[in-house]
């Protein structure tokens, strides 16, 4: 059994059961009150203040789902993460797998299309069937209805809007780990429901914006129509806050000279040379490129490194 779930137990815990109704169905599920009323101010008020749900020692949360309950209840108990992918009917299998064998998925690597490795940038839904035709005609809210994207976020990503609706501090703080311990590259999918279902300034979507900043290339957007689909459903307001502006760099002489696509905002941040070109009065800036010709490819490379 988990360190974690020893300790509940060893430590005393309360052996009063609360019930939790999850969904428009509201399916039940049986709850250790002290187990859960320790992990969240929310539960704690509601389960120990003067409430009705205090009395009836039952709560409903309509706008959670039964799988994203169940995968809270294992981190709550054993602290287990499902590892972070876009597909979940994959999730769950590795989940099962890790469940048999006795592994930990908590701080597992990228997985499916979430890491910015070989798959960065893939598309959360693989171009299925008619998935183009139908996202053409949905505005950014009708997409979390939608039946082929709602399945392709990531379930982790779903833990935390519940850890963020329930007001769970250490859920949020794992989920954030796993990301940076894993490696993760965000996907269109996972960045639009986190921009309906989170507010703008959540640390996860600090994060997201950090993480597209620092590992986004031009080419991510060829890899599928579905993915720019998304992309263009996306606010504004994200692209303004990761500072979403590619300059170009061109390094070499001018019979070889080779261009890169940079982010701005990490050029300036990084040297007053930089700065001065991109974000002053220059013709650079106003192109947004620069030619450095003593430089060559490999050491401008090993500078983006």
């Amino acid at each position: 059994m988990d360190a974690h779930a020893l300790s509940l137990f060893s430590s005393g815990a309360g052996q009063t059961m609360v019930v939790i109704e999850i969904g428009e169905e509201k399916e039940l599920f049986n709850v250790h009150k002290d187990v859960l009323t320790a992990s969240s101010p929310c539960f704690k008020s509601a389960f120990e203040g003067g409430f009705l749900e205090a009395t009836a020692k039952s709560i409903h949360i309509p706008d959670i789902t039964a799988n994203t309950f169940k995968a809270f209840l294992d981190w709550l108990y054993y602290r287990y993460l499902p590892p972070w992918t876009n597909d979940h009917e994959e999730e769950e299998e590795v989940q099962n797998e890790e469940k048999e064998d006795g592994r930990d998925g908590g701080n597992g690597g990228p997985g499916g299309h979430g890491g910015h490795g070989e798959k960065a940038g893939e598309c959360a839904t693989c171009d299925r069937p008619n998935c183009l035709t139908t996202l053409e005609k949905l505005s950014p809210e009708d997409v979390y209805e939608n039946e082929v994207i709602l399945r392709k976020w990531s379930a982790s990503l779903s833990l935390y809007i519940c850890a963020d609706r329930c007001n769970v501090p250490d859920l949020r703080k794992a989920i954030i780990d796993q990301l940076y311990s894993g490696d993760i590259y965000p996907s269109y999918a996972d960045i639009l429901c986190a921009l309906l279902k989170l507010p703008i300034l959540s640390p996860l979507i600090q994060i997201f914006k950090d993480l597209y900043v620092r590992y986004w290339h031009p080419d991510h957007d060829k890899i599928c129509g579905t993915e720019l689909l998304l992309r263009k459903l996306m606010s504004n307001e994200f692209f303004s806050i990761a500072g979403h502006s590619i300059v170009t760099v061109e390094v070499g002489s001018k019979d070889e000279k080779e261009a890169f696509a940079v982010h701005r905002d990490l050029l300036i941040e990084s040297s007053p040379y930089f700065k001065a070109a991109f974000d002053g009065t220059s013709r650079e800036a106003a192109v947004k490129s620069i030619h450095i010709e003593d430089i060559s490819a490999t050491t401008f490379k090993g500078f983006l490194d």
